[in-house]
């Protein structure tokens, strides 16, 4: 009878961050958006610049709507 032979052979996995879409509505300009990121954080408003406004809203995302985004 033949001798079987068995391979061992690594597998590597590389982890899947999670996604959040995160709603914004700014404070004093009241100028809504939405973002894709990796984090739930605080943004600033693109209209006025208004700091750190925080997320009214936010939803898990799928990889794929911003994969150029994940920090």
């Amino acid at each position: 009878m033949d001798d079987v032979v068995f391979y061992i052979v690594p597998l590597v996995v590389k982890p899947i961050p999670m996604l959040f879409r995160k709603f914004y509505r700014c404070e004093r300009c009241s100028n809504e958006w939405a973002d894709v990121w990796s984090a739930k954080c605080d943004d600033d408003c693109s209209r006025c610049g208004a700091r750190h406004m925080s997320p009214y809203k936010s939803e898990d995302a799928d990889d794929g709507e911003a994969a150029d985004h994940v920090s």
